[in-house]
């Protein structure tokens, strides 16, 4: 499969579980059903949602204040944000 196709492809199945209306036992069973293949798709550079949520949240707040600053991971994916913000002082 090309770089662009599987970059499609993380997009379209990322787009698919948070489409409007659907219930909390939908997204549940489409995440369990994606998971085996999701680190495989979701992959820095084909998926960049950890990264832009990672340099958003360094923009606001401090160096400093990072270490004291308590952060909850709740992006639902396998924990590459929550991975990345440990590594920059947050807890």
């Amino acid at each position: 499969m090309s770089e662009a196709s599987v970059t499609s492809l993380a997009y379209q199945k990322n787009k698919e579980c948070h489409l409007p209306g659907l219930k909390s036992d939908q997204v549940t069973k489409y995440y369990n059903s994606w998971s085996s293949s999701y680190d495989k798709l979701m992959v820095p550079g084909t998926y960049n949602g950890p990264q832009i949520a990672f340099d958003e949240t360094l923009s606001h707040i401090p160096l400093h204040l990072r270490s004291t600053c308590r952060v909850l991971d709740v992006a639902a994916g396998t924990g590459q944000l929550g991975t990345m913000l440990a590594q920059a002082g947050f807890r």
